[in-house]
Protein backbone atom coordinates (compact mmCIF):
# COMPACT_ATOMS: atom_id res chain seq x y z
CA UNK A 1 0.00 0.00 0.00
CA UNK A 2 2.83 2.38 0.85
CA UNK A 3 4.58 1.66 -2.46
CA UNK A 4 1.37 2.42 -4.38
CA UNK A 5 1.08 5.74 -2.58
CA UNK A 6 4.71 6.52 -3.42
CA UNK A 7 4.03 5.80 -7.08
CA UNK A 8 0.98 8.07 -7.07
CA UNK A 9 2.88 10.92 -5.41
CA UNK A 10 5.79 10.43 -7.84
CA UNK A 11 3.33 10.64 -10.74
CA UNK A 12 1.95 13.86 -9.26
CA UNK A 13 5.48 15.31 -9.06
CA UNK A 14 6.01 14.47 -12.74
CA UNK A 15 2.65 15.99 -13.70
CA UNK A 16 3.47 19.24 -11.90
CA UNK A 17 6.50 19.60 -14.20
CA UNK A 18 4.34 19.38 -17.34
CA UNK A 19 4.12 22.15 -19.96
CA UNK A 20 1.55 24.85 -19.35
CA UNK A 21 -0.91 23.53 -21.95
CA UNK A 22 -1.13 20.09 -20.31
CA UNK A 23 -0.37 20.98 -16.68
CA UNK A 24 -3.95 21.18 -15.39
CA UNK A 25 -5.17 18.04 -17.15
CA UNK A 26 -2.23 15.83 -16.11
CA UNK A 27 -2.27 17.13 -12.54
CA UNK A 28 -6.01 16.53 -12.27
CA UNK A 29 -5.68 12.94 -13.49
CA UNK A 30 -2.90 12.14 -11.00
CA UNK A 31 -4.87 13.79 -8.19
CA UNK A 32 -7.86 11.60 -9.09
CA UNK A 33 -5.69 8.50 -8.83
CA UNK A 34 -4.22 9.61 -5.50
CA UNK A 35 -7.60 10.65 -4.04
CA UNK A 36 -9.15 7.34 -5.15
CA UNK A 37 -6.43 5.35 -3.43
CA UNK A 38 -6.69 7.35 -0.19
CA UNK A 39 -10.47 6.93 -0.21
CA UNK A 40 -10.07 3.17 -0.67
CA UNK A 41 -7.61 2.97 2.23
CA UNK A 42 -10.06 4.62 4.62
CA UNK A 43 -12.96 2.53 3.36
CA UNK A 44 -10.91 -0.66 3.81
CA UNK A 45 -10.44 0.09 7.52
CA UNK A 46 -13.96 -1.27 8.03
CA UNK A 47 -12.91 -4.56 6.41
CA UNK A 48 -9.69 -5.17 8.31
CA UNK A 49 -10.76 -3.64 11.63
CA UNK A 50 -14.50 -4.15 12.17
CA UNK A 51 -14.36 -2.46 15.58
CA UNK A 52 -13.64 0.86 13.86
CA UNK A 53 -15.92 0.36 10.87
CA UNK A 54 -18.39 2.94 12.16
CA UNK A 55 -15.59 5.44 12.80
CA UNK A 56 -14.22 5.45 9.26
CA UNK A 57 -17.53 6.54 7.71
CA UNK A 58 -16.88 10.34 7.93
CA UNK A 59 -13.49 9.90 6.25
CA UNK A 60 -14.85 7.68 3.49
CA UNK A 61 -17.79 9.98 2.71
CA UNK A 62 -15.77 13.22 2.80
CA UNK A 63 -12.91 11.82 0.71
CA UNK A 64 -15.41 10.40 -1.77
CA UNK A 65 -17.05 13.82 -2.05
CA UNK A 66 -13.60 15.35 -2.65
CA UNK A 67 -12.96 12.76 -5.37
CA UNK A 68 -16.22 13.69 -7.11
CA UNK A 69 -15.24 17.36 -6.87
CA UNK A 70 -11.87 16.70 -8.54
CA UNK A 71 -13.46 14.67 -11.34
CA UNK A 72 -15.99 17.46 -11.92
CA UNK A 73 -13.18 19.88 -12.80
CA UNK A 74 -12.61 17.90 -16.02
CA UNK A 75 -16.09 18.84 -17.29
CA UNK A 76 -16.48 22.48 -16.25
CA UNK A 77 -15.14 25.78 -17.58
CA UNK A 78 -11.85 27.15 -16.16
CA UNK A 79 -13.45 30.04 -14.20
CA UNK A 80 -15.33 27.50 -12.04
CA UNK A 81 -12.46 25.04 -11.63
CA UNK A 82 -10.92 27.09 -8.85
CA UNK A 83 -14.17 26.94 -6.88
CA UNK A 84 -14.20 23.16 -7.08
CA UNK A 85 -10.56 23.13 -6.02
CA UNK A 86 -11.45 24.90 -2.78
CA UNK A 87 -14.42 22.55 -2.32
CA UNK A 88 -12.01 19.61 -2.63
CA UNK A 89 -9.73 21.06 0.03
CA UNK A 90 -12.72 21.65 2.30
CA UNK A 91 -13.85 18.02 2.10
CA UNK A 92 -10.32 16.71 2.59
CA UNK A 93 -9.84 18.68 5.82
CA UNK A 94 -13.38 18.18 7.14
CA UNK A 95 -13.28 14.55 8.46
CA UNK A 96 -11.54 15.14 11.84
CA UNK A 97 -14.12 17.75 12.79
CA UNK A 98 -16.98 15.41 11.84
CA UNK A 99 -15.29 12.49 13.59
CA UNK A 100 -14.76 14.23 16.95
CA UNK A 101 -18.47 14.24 18.03
CA UNK A 102 -18.81 10.60 16.90
CA UNK A 103 -15.85 9.61 19.06
CA UNK A 104 -17.33 11.40 22.05
CA UNK A 105 -20.59 9.50 21.63
CA UNK A 106 -18.68 6.23 21.39
CA UNK A 107 -16.61 7.24 24.44
CA UNK A 108 -13.56 6.20 22.43
CA UNK A 109 -11.20 9.16 22.13
CA UNK A 110 -7.90 8.82 20.27
CA UNK A 111 -4.68 10.78 20.76
CA UNK A 112 -1.68 11.29 18.49
CA UNK A 113 0.78 8.49 19.25
CA UNK A 114 4.48 8.88 19.93
CA UNK A 115 5.23 7.09 16.66
CA UNK A 116 3.21 9.69 14.75
CA UNK A 117 5.16 12.50 16.43
CA UNK A 118 8.36 10.73 15.46
CA UNK A 119 7.20 10.47 11.83
CA UNK A 120 6.35 14.17 11.74
CA UNK A 121 9.86 14.90 13.01
CA UNK A 122 11.35 12.68 10.28
CA UNK A 123 9.23 14.43 7.65
CA UNK A 124 10.47 17.78 8.94
CA UNK A 125 14.08 16.56 8.64
CA UNK A 126 13.43 15.74 4.97
CA UNK A 127 12.12 19.25 4.33
CA UNK A 128 15.13 20.69 6.18
CA UNK A 129 17.29 18.76 3.72
CA UNK A 130 15.36 20.32 0.85
CA UNK A 131 15.92 23.77 2.38
CA UNK A 132 19.66 23.10 2.51
CA UNK A 133 19.52 22.01 -1.14
CA UNK A 134 17.85 25.33 -1.91
CA UNK A 135 20.74 27.17 -0.29
CA UNK A 136 23.24 25.06 -2.23
CA UNK A 137 21.31 25.61 -5.46
CA UNK A 138 21.50 29.35 -4.81
CA UNK A 139 25.20 29.49 -5.55
CA UNK A 140 25.73 26.41 -7.74
CA UNK A 141 24.58 28.28 -10.84
CA UNK A 142 26.65 31.40 -10.26
CA UNK A 143 29.17 32.04 -13.03
CA UNK A 144 31.38 34.24 -10.85
CA UNK A 145 32.02 33.70 -7.16
CA UNK A 146 33.35 36.14 -4.61
CA UNK A 147 33.76 36.32 -0.86
CA UNK A 148 30.38 38.03 -0.34
CA UNK A 149 28.54 35.22 -2.11
CA UNK A 150 30.36 32.59 -0.05
CA UNK A 151 29.58 34.44 3.19
CA UNK A 152 25.89 34.68 2.24
CA UNK A 153 25.96 30.96 1.44
CA UNK A 154 27.36 30.25 4.90
CA UNK A 155 24.76 32.47 6.53
CA UNK A 156 22.00 30.67 4.61
CA UNK A 157 23.19 27.31 5.91
CA UNK A 158 23.45 28.71 9.45
CA UNK A 159 19.89 30.09 9.26
CA UNK A 160 18.48 26.73 8.19
CA UNK A 161 20.52 24.98 10.89
CA UNK A 162 19.23 27.49 13.47
CA UNK A 163 15.64 26.77 12.47
CA UNK A 164 16.40 23.05 12.80
CA UNK A 165 17.83 23.62 16.29
CA UNK A 166 14.85 25.66 17.45
CA UNK A 167 12.35 23.13 16.09
CA UNK A 168 13.91 20.10 17.74
CA UNK A 169 14.64 21.94 20.97
CA UNK A 170 10.93 22.65 21.38
CA UNK A 171 9.25 19.72 19.61
CA UNK A 172 11.60 16.72 19.67
CA UNK A 173 10.79 13.82 22.01
CA UNK A 174 7.58 15.50 23.14
CA UNK A 175 4.24 13.75 23.49
CA UNK A 176 1.03 15.23 22.17
CA UNK A 177 -1.66 16.25 24.63
CA UNK A 178 -4.63 13.92 24.89
CA UNK A 179 -7.62 14.42 22.64
CA UNK A 180 -8.42 13.41 19.08
CA UNK A 181 -9.40 16.82 17.74
CA UNK A 182 -6.51 18.54 19.51
CA UNK A 183 -4.07 16.10 17.92
CA UNK A 184 -5.58 16.53 14.45
CA UNK A 185 -5.35 20.32 14.66
CA UNK A 186 -1.70 20.01 15.71
CA UNK A 187 -0.96 17.80 12.70
CA UNK A 188 -2.60 20.41 10.46
CA UNK A 189 -0.32 23.08 11.93
CA UNK A 190 2.57 21.06 10.52
CA UNK A 191 1.35 22.04 7.04
CA UNK A 192 2.32 25.76 7.33
CA UNK A 193 5.41 24.67 9.27
CA UNK A 194 6.73 22.54 6.42
CA UNK A 195 5.43 24.87 3.70
CA UNK A 196 7.18 27.90 5.22
CA UNK A 197 10.40 25.93 5.59
CA UNK A 198 10.20 24.91 1.95
CA UNK A 199 9.50 28.52 0.97
CA UNK A 200 12.61 29.62 2.86
CA UNK A 201 14.82 27.23 0.91
CA UNK A 202 13.11 27.87 -2.43
CA UNK A 203 13.53 31.65 -2.17
CA UNK A 204 17.25 31.53 -1.35
CA UNK A 205 18.45 31.16 -4.98
CA UNK A 206 16.53 34.35 -5.77
CA UNK A 207 18.28 36.13 -2.90
CA UNK A 208 21.70 35.14 -4.23
CA UNK A 209 20.82 36.04 -7.82
CA UNK A 210 19.58 39.37 -6.53
CA UNK A 211 23.17 40.28 -5.64
CA UNK A 212 23.91 40.67 -9.36
CA UNK A 213 20.39 41.51 -10.58
CA UNK A 214 19.17 44.97 -11.53
CA UNK A 215 15.50 44.04 -11.13
CA UNK A 216 14.71 45.66 -7.78
CA UNK A 217 11.11 44.40 -7.68
CA UNK A 218 12.16 40.78 -8.16
CA UNK A 219 14.82 41.09 -5.45
CA UNK A 220 12.25 42.54 -3.05
CA UNK A 221 9.78 39.72 -3.73
CA UNK A 222 12.40 37.05 -3.02
CA UNK A 223 13.43 38.80 0.19
CA UNK A 224 9.80 39.08 1.32
CA UNK A 225 9.24 35.37 0.62
CA UNK A 226 12.36 34.48 2.60
CA UNK A 227 11.39 36.69 5.53
CA UNK A 228 7.81 35.42 5.60
CA UNK A 229 9.07 31.84 5.40
CA UNK A 230 11.25 32.24 8.49
CA UNK A 231 8.58 34.17 10.40
CA UNK A 232 5.74 31.74 9.66
CA UNK A 233 8.02 28.84 10.63
CA UNK A 234 8.67 30.40 14.04
CA UNK A 235 4.96 31.13 14.56
CA UNK A 236 4.03 27.58 13.54
CA UNK A 237 6.51 26.09 16.02
CA UNK A 238 4.94 28.27 18.70
CA UNK A 239 1.50 26.92 17.80
CA UNK A 240 2.75 23.30 17.80
CA UNK A 241 4.34 23.74 21.23
CA UNK A 242 0.91 24.59 22.61
CA UNK A 243 -0.25 21.04 21.78
CA UNK A 244 2.73 19.26 23.35
CA UNK A 245 3.38 17.98 26.86
CA UNK A 246 6.23 19.50 28.86
CA UNK A 247 7.31 18.77 32.42
CA UNK A 248 5.80 21.21 34.90
CA UNK A 249 9.32 22.51 35.58
CA UNK A 250 9.39 23.85 32.00
CA UNK A 251 6.32 26.07 32.48
CA UNK A 252 8.25 29.24 33.30
CA UNK A 253 10.61 28.72 30.36
CA UNK A 254 7.70 28.00 28.02
CA UNK A 255 5.91 31.21 29.03
CA UNK A 256 9.01 33.14 27.97
CA UNK A 257 9.87 31.23 24.80
CA UNK A 258 6.46 31.26 23.13
CA UNK A 259 6.08 35.09 23.12
CA UNK A 260 9.76 35.31 22.18
CA UNK A 261 9.24 33.25 19.02
CA UNK A 262 6.18 35.30 18.05
CA UNK A 263 8.08 38.56 18.60
CA UNK A 264 11.08 37.24 16.66
CA UNK A 265 8.86 36.49 13.66
CA UNK A 266 7.38 39.98 13.75
CA UNK A 267 10.84 41.53 14.09
CA UNK A 268 12.15 39.52 11.12
CA UNK A 269 9.29 40.81 8.97
CA UNK A 270 10.06 44.33 10.13
CA UNK A 271 13.72 43.85 9.21
CA UNK A 272 12.68 42.51 5.81
CA UNK A 273 10.82 45.74 5.14
CA UNK A 274 13.40 48.12 6.60
CA UNK A 275 16.40 46.36 5.00
CA UNK A 276 14.93 45.81 1.54
CA UNK A 277 17.66 47.93 -0.05
CA UNK A 278 20.45 46.89 2.32
CA UNK A 279 23.15 44.46 1.18
CA UNK A 280 22.11 40.81 1.48
CA UNK A 281 24.97 39.94 3.83
CA UNK A 282 23.67 42.36 6.47
CA UNK A 283 20.10 41.16 6.06
CA UNK A 284 21.01 37.48 6.45
CA UNK A 285 23.42 38.30 9.26
CA UNK A 286 20.68 40.11 11.19
CA UNK A 287 18.27 37.17 10.84
CA UNK A 288 20.95 34.75 11.99
CA UNK A 289 21.69 36.86 15.06
CA UNK A 290 17.99 36.84 15.98
CA UNK A 291 17.78 33.06 15.60
CA UNK A 292 21.06 32.53 17.44
CA UNK A 293 19.76 34.64 20.32
CA UNK A 294 16.69 32.40 20.51
CA UNK A 295 18.93 29.30 20.51
CA UNK A 296 21.02 30.78 23.32
CA UNK A 297 17.95 31.59 25.44
CA UNK A 298 16.31 28.19 24.77
CA UNK A 299 19.49 26.28 25.57
CA UNK A 300 20.16 28.30 28.72
CA UNK A 301 16.58 27.90 29.98
CA UNK A 302 16.54 24.16 29.28
CA UNK A 303 19.98 23.79 30.93
CA UNK A 304 18.88 25.61 34.08
CA UNK A 305 15.76 23.44 34.34
CA UNK A 306 17.75 20.23 33.89
CA UNK A 307 20.30 21.28 36.51
CA UNK A 308 17.48 22.01 38.96
CA UNK A 309 15.92 18.60 38.29
CA UNK A 310 19.31 16.94 38.77
CA UNK A 311 19.86 18.81 42.03
CA UNK A 312 16.42 17.76 43.29
CA UNK A 313 17.09 14.12 42.40
CA UNK A 314 20.48 14.26 44.15
CA UNK A 315 18.90 15.80 47.23
CA UNK A 316 16.19 13.12 47.34
CA UNK A 317 18.84 10.40 47.01
CA UNK A 318 20.84 11.83 49.90
CA UNK A 319 17.70 12.10 52.00
CA UNK A 320 16.98 8.42 51.47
Amino acid sequence: MTLWQMMAVAALAVALSSPADTLIFRTTITLIVLQTFITYLWWSVGIYDKHHRKLNIPYTICYLAALVSIIATLFIDPPYQQIFFWVTLFFNYLPPFVEAPLLRREKDDFSVSNSMMERMGLLTIIVFGEAILGVIGGISGMMKMNSMIWICFGLGVLIVFSLWWIFFALAADRESKEGYLRGQVMLMVFIPTLASLGMTGASFPGLINGMISTDGAHVLIERVLFGFGVAIFLWSITAISGFLKYPSEYDSAKKLLQPLLVAAGVFILLLTWLMQFVALIWYLGSIFLILFSIIFIVTRKWFVVQMQLLANETGDAHAE
